[in-house]
């Protein structure tokens, strides 16, 4: 909660259709991780994790502009996985932007599978219509 300023700020810059604060907000509770990645004391990147009995939901994964293409990325999505293990999830389930091809090819790398495509899910940016979601999924166990 103390680096939400910081937080936002990413989110702000990275996202096509970033979150508000209310809802970064409600994700500090026992049943999110909400984990920051740092280089020294400045905040590069987080995620947000969603746990209902044996299910992991990857909510939100962020890297600040400045620092993408640095592998921190990978670095988050094996810590989403890892914090998906120790609470001894079976499944991994997110969406994803069609468009964001470098999502796609991280999650793929990791060993992700689409189940299905919401169409329409997510609002359109600058006025282009809304766009499709990949549901996608990983087994853990």
């Amino acid at each position: 909660m103390a680096d939400l300023d910081a937080i936002t700020a990413i989110e702000q810059t990275a996202h096509l259709a970033p979150w508000g604060d209310s809802s970064l907000q409600a994700c500090f509770d026992e049943h999110h991780d909400f984990v920051g990645l740092f280089e020294g004391a400045k905040l590069q990147g987080y995620f947000v994790s969603h746990y209902v009995l044996d299910e992991a939901s990857l909510l939100n994964i962020c890297v600040a502009p400045n620092a993408q293409g640095k592998g921190l990325g990978n670095q988050l999505m094996q810590q989403v996985i890892a914090a998906a293990k120790r609470r001894q999830c079976a499944s991994l389930f997110l969406e994803v932007r069609a468009s964001n091809l470098a999502a796609n090819k991280l999650y793929l790398r990791h060993g992700f599978v689409e189940l299905a495509i919401r169409k329409g899910y997510y609002p359109g940016v600058d006025g282009s219509p809304r766009e499709d979601a990949r549901v996608m999924q990983l087994l853990l166990a």
